[in-house]
């Protein structure tokens, strides 16, 4: 295995926040990501970037920016969890942030956390909103929302894109560490292991980091891998789940599935085949009632009878 470089000459007293970023052949992005989270203006912050050995130019992004990080590393690794886990190991921040190495924190991101943070002093889990960019992002902005129920956050009722969240080092020690066998969903389940620990959460509606889409990204480059190791952790969880939240959880389930349901019988409509999308529609109202009350549901009838396209 390769030596590790390392560097980091940030110096940092007191942290508020430790921002970890993990980071693999993604220089001219990195560069952007580092720059975002040096221009909040505090003197609170460190800044670990944990690269897989990248074979582009991402080292000398890092040595350009040895002033500006608290800790770099540059070695094979065991993947993206095992990066982040590696970086809360290391973070001495009461507050931590993951923001990958093509995502950025927005001006004034850590300011508005720090709000949040010091207005619920109780919360251990700070979610902040989100808004998609890059030349493949749906023009989409998520508000930070509170994550209450296990089942809401399995089912993604409660969604808000990974880089607005935020926990207090409380949170780790009590949830314990990513799971480094999963390698697209594995922020999705330690979401969703907080949730079922009771991690109180706090939410604002403020937009504090950006979420990049671009045609390398594993977003849009593995999109079935990832929805397979989604299933997966629906799987592990949901018993617990139910168990837990009873009804409250089947309901939430069932407005998941519809909506899937829905989605399914869209694509068969935009790939012509209006009798599969019929028959999945009326499989999605057989099996999940609850979608016949949705626009949704209209959407798409109105859809497979040539009203909208």
């Amino acid at each position: 295995m390769a030596e590790a470089l390392r560097g980091g000459r940030a110096r940092v007293d007191w942290p508020r926040f430790t921002i970890i970023t993990s980071s693999l052949d993604q220089a001219p992005f990195l560069i952007e990501t580092i720059h975002s989270v040096r221009d909040q203006r505090r003197d609170d912050v460190e800044h670990i970037v944990l690269d897989g050995g990248s074979s582009d130019d991402s080292v000398d992004v890092l040595r350009a920016h040895d002033e500006s990080l608290a800790y770099w590393e540059s070695a094979p690794d065991d993947g993206q969890a095992a990066a982040w886990n590696a970086g809360v190991r290391r973070a001495r921040g009461e507050i931590i942030a993951f923001l990958n190495s093509d995502d950025v924190l927005l001006p004034g991101a850590l300011d508005e956390m720090e709000r949040l943070a010091t207005a619920h002093p109780a919360a251990e889990w700070l979610v902040g909103g989100t808004r998609y960019f890059g030349e493949m992002a749906p023009a989409l902005e998520y508000p930070g929302v509170p994550q209450r129920s296990a089942a809401e956050v399995l089912f993604f009722a409660s969604y808000a894109p990974q880089p607005g969240h935020f926990f207090r080092r409380s949170v780790f020690a009590r949830v314990g560490e990513l799971d480094e066998t999963l390698h697209y969903a594995f922020d999705h389940e330690f979401f969703v292991r907080c949730a079922l620990a009771g991690v109180p959460s706090a939410a604002t509606p403020a937009i504090v980091a950006g979420f990049r889409f671009h045609g390398a990204s594993k977003s849009v480059t593995q999109r079935e891998r990832q929805m397979r190791e989604t299933l997966e952790v629906e799987w592990r969880h949901w018993p617990e789940v139910l168990g837990r939240e009873g009804r409250h959880a089947r309901a939430v389930r069932a407005d998941r599935k519809g909506h899937l349901a829905l989605e399914a019988s869209r694509d068969a409509l935009m790939a012509g085949h209006r009798g599969r999308g019929w028959r999945l529609l009326a499989r999605a109202v057989r099996e999940y009632p609850s979608m016949f009350r949705t626009r949704a549901f209209l959407g798409t009838v109105q859809r497979l009878m040539g009203f909208r396209r």
